[in-house]
């Protein structure tokens, strides 16, 4: 008697995205565990896995754990457009860039102490200096 034992993938796909994350193979009712994103899309973060391109059908995280079944199953990198600025989302860590709006003087005193740094001080002290005499008049 000959037994032949048929093995299931789980398999990724970008979802718009680029790159390659590895599938995972065993015979059905393994547990495998759910891989880390391995894509990247530009301007956009990657937020998780769904058994649905759109996002309508069972959502996972990487590291969570999935059964396979009797048949090939795919899972879809879900995006969230970045907003306000550009970055490749990866693994869902890539921020958007915010950069201080005209007028923000927020970031003034950073400026001043790269100067310094940088070797800029008598700029940093003259623009200072230039401003106090002024007032003095």
């Amino acid at each position: 008697m000959t037994y032949t034992v048929s093995e299931y993938s789980l398999s990724y796909d970008a979802n718009g995205g680029m790159g390659t994350t590895g599938a995972e193979v065993g015979v059905a009712g393994t547990t495998v565990t759910v891989a880390q994103n391995g894509f990247t899309r530009d301007n956009y973060t990657f937020t998780g896995w769904n058994t649905q391109a759109d996002g309508k059908g069972a959502a996972y995280k990487p590291g969570d754990s999935f059964t396979l079944t009797d048949k090939d199953t795919v899972f879809y990198a879900q995006w969230s457009k970045n907003s306000g600025g550009t970055g490749i989302g990866t693994n869902g860590t890539a921020k958007p860039t915010n950069l201080p709006k005209t007028g923000d003087n927020s970031n003034l005193a950073s400026c001043f102490a790269l100067l310094l740094v940088g070797g800029g001080a008598l700029t940093a002290t003259a623009v200072i200096g230039s401003n106090k005499k002024r007032r003095d008049r």
